[in-house]
């Protein structure tokens, strides 16, 4: 076989892999969550879209972008400078990202997060039951959500070569569009 057919082979195999780990799906309702953050405050998922949940929170709906990690993932670590140029560039935008740690204590989270700068929210899933109602099987693993809280986008693992912001920046350009048109 001749090395340009091996390598245009290895191209296509590649892309394959790629488009089985990010894919558009069908629009289905994102489950509902209540977890904490590293500072004690709860945070619903259906504050931020959906339909309201607790009396005292506003409930503006807005595109929420949700990523499943832990502090030995080293792809992980690759992702949270995109989210933080995401949250930058919709700051004053109806988006928001949150990022949430599977299974692991508080303290190991808490250091990680100030050894790491992050400034995203952290939500802790001590027990695992939002990765097991997002059906997560290995992280990193992102979902974007729609202000009528139906998930539109997922992406499992992580590719330094897909263009993870352009994608999300993409998307997310086209929600706003759509649910909160500029007049």
């Amino acid at each position: 076989m001749s090395r340009i057919f091996k390598n245009f082979l290895l191209l296509i195999i590649l892309l394959l892999i790629n488009l089985s780990l990010s894919k558009e799906i069908p629009k289905t309702p994102a489950p509902n969550f209540y977890l904490k953050d590293l500072q004690g405050t709860s945070y619903f998922l259906n504050d931020y879209c959906g339909e309201k949940k607790t009396a005292y929170k506003k409930n503006e709906k807005n595109v929420v972008l949700i990523s499943f990690f832990a502090t030995w993932c080293l792809p992980c670590r690759e992702e949270y400078p995109i989210f933080q140029q995401l949250q930058s560039l919709y700051k004053n935008k109806r988006v928001k990202i949150f990022l949430i740690d599977v299974e692991e204590k508080e303290g190991i989270v808490r250091k990680y997060v100030e050894d790491f700068h992050i400034t995203l929210p952290v939500l802790l899933d001590q027990y695992g039951v939002t990765k097991e109602k997002y059906k997560v099987a290995t992280i990193p693993h992102l979902f974007l959500i729609d202000p009528q809280q139906y998930i539109i986008y997922e992406k499992n693992g992580y590719d330094p070569q897909f263009p993870l912001l352009n994608t999300l920046q993409t998307k997310i350009d086209s929600l706003l569009q759509v649910h909160f048109p500029v007049k």
